[in-house]
């Protein structure tokens, strides 16, 4: 008895050592099992230069796992099927409740990422620097890429057989404030806190709103422009046409940014409260 919890022990060890190597990452969590009659872009081959490219592992979400290609232009992004699909085993003891809860949770999400991706290349392309979608196998791509996992291994990856989207590489919001005022002072990192301002205001003129409130990795920036890193929990919010709603978006949007102004640049926060008030005010 003794002997076998030891090597339950083990196996548990061997699991969580592996999981943190690699950021939890394998590439079977990414090959996808299409049931859904979501879209892809036509057009593969206007894209051909992009996806000639190795792409090196930079990081992962819940949702999605991420990689940088050569040039450090382009990432793709692609779903963890884990995380939205319940594993095989688990429904072996959907009996018990916990398990079954997970289920729920996970065959829920299944819409609700396919949707949200769905709604940010309709609606937010631009704001979200979108190149490509590939969600489900309808188009053949008939292309295999090289990636490289974090700690070093290349793997081919068959695109048909995975569910992607590619974006232009932003820069996070945060480290990219500093640099502006760094640069330009209090009035450039103004300036670049009225564009994130402006694309809050526009995301929610298209009304989209987000479930995730975290700036610090959902938002960044190309050059001076702000756009939208994390399009997982996007969806569409008609209640933004009425004016109370759409302030308390702009507001509810912006929380953690004007907390991070206050601590940081404290002698701008009052700024940035009045540039809500006044462009909130002047739409309706």
């Amino acid at each position: 008895m003794v002997r076998k919890i030891g090597y339950i022990f083990f196996l548990a060890f061997l699991y969580f050592f592996s999981e943190s190597r690699t950021d939890g990452f394998r590439t079977t969590k990414i090959i996808f099992n299409f049931n859904n009659k979501n879209y892809s872009n036509k057009n593969f081959e206007d894209y051909e230069k992009i996806f000639s490219q190795k792409f090196t592992y930079l990081g992962r979400g819940r949702q999605f796992f991420v990689f940088e290609s050569e040039d450090k232009k382009y990432v793709i992004k692609f779903i963890n099927y884990n995380n939205i699909c319940p594993i095989y085993i688990l429904k072996k003891f959907s009996f018990i409740n916990f398990v079954k809860k997970s289920i729920e949770r996970k065959n829920k999400r299944y819409p609700l990422t396919f949707g949200s991706i769905k709604l940010a290349f309709n609606r937010l392309k631009d704001e979200a620097a979108i190149i490509y979608i590939h969600l489900n196998d309808m188009y053949k791509i008939k292309k295999k890429i090289q990636i490289i996992s974090k700690y070093g291994q290349p793997f081919k990856i068959d695109l048909d057989k995975t569910v992607f989207f590619v974006q232009k590489k932003i820069d996070p919001i945060y480290p990219s404030l500093e640099r502006c005022y760094m640069e330009g002072g209090e009035e450039l990192l103004k300036k670049r806190l009225n564009n994130v301002l402006d694309l809050f205001i526009l995301r929610a003129k298209k009304c989209v709103s987000d479930d995730d409130l975290n700036v610090e990795t959902n938002i960044g920036f190309i050059k001076d422009k702000a756009k939208i890193i994390d399009i997982g929990k996007l969806f569409k919010d008609d209640k933004l046409k009425n004016k109370k709603n759409f302030k308390k978006e702009i507001l509810k949007s912006t929380k953690f940014l004007r907390l991070w102004v206050k601590k940081k640049y404290p002698s701008i926060s009052f700024y940035l409260d009045k540039e809500i008030e006044e462009k909130t005010k002047n739409l309706f």
